[in-house]
Formats: structure tokens, sequence, C-alpha cells
């Protein structure tokens, strides 16, 4: 996710926040842990416009089989409760927790 941020900002990112879901279903392979980052700063600059918080529609993240869904905080707006099922609101994670989390999925098996 770091890597991918770094990439959208390096190329004129605007102050937006991603809120992402990955499908447990679609383990994160070797390949895919070097092709994210780029795909994911592409994601975030084509809907960086958008005039409005919202769910990102499915078919601008299709290639994407491992993230499940897309929510865009543009602004000051926050996402609303329960607009992602499945998440939670834990309040801010470091970026250690998140780099562990992110390390443990992708060491599951691809099926």
């Amino acid at each position: 996710m770091s890597e991918a941020e770094a990439l959208y900002r390096a190329n004129g990112g605007k102050a937006i926040e991603l809120t992402i879901a990955f499908d447990p279903r679609a383990p994160i392979t070797p390949l895919q842990r070097k092709l994210l980052p780029p795909e994911l700063a592409t994601l975030a600059k084509r809907i960086d416009s958008s005039p409005a918080s919202s769910e990102v529609e499915r078919w601008h993240f299709r290639n994407m089989p491992e993230i499940s869904s897309v929510y865009l905080s543009s602004g000051s707006t926050r996402m609303p409760s329960g607009a992602s099922p499945g998440s939670y609101g834990v309040g801010r994670m470091s970026q250690a927790d998140l780099d562990s989390i992110v390390r443990d999925k992708e060491t599951l098996p691809a099926e």
C-alpha cells in the first residue's frame, strides 16, 4: 500500500483516501505483489477527480481479483458507517501493524 501511495503522490496525486477491502479467497501472489502497487496508483489517479465520496464501481478494478471493494473518501468527508461489508472501524493502525497484515496475506497459498 505504501508503494502505491508513493507512486500516486509522485504523479501528482491529490489528498484522497481509499479504503480497500481484500478478498481472502484471492491471495496476493508474488507476481501480483509487484503489479498491484502501480495498478492501485493508476486506479487512484483515475478516480481522484470524483466529486463526492462513494464506493468505487467494480469495473474500475476488475483486473485486480484480490480486491473485493474500494471506497473513495475525497475532501473532508469520511466513509459512512456500514458502507463496506466486512470492514470494521478500529481507529488508526500503525504502519508496522499494517505491514504485518499485508505480509500475512501475501503468504497465503494461491488456489
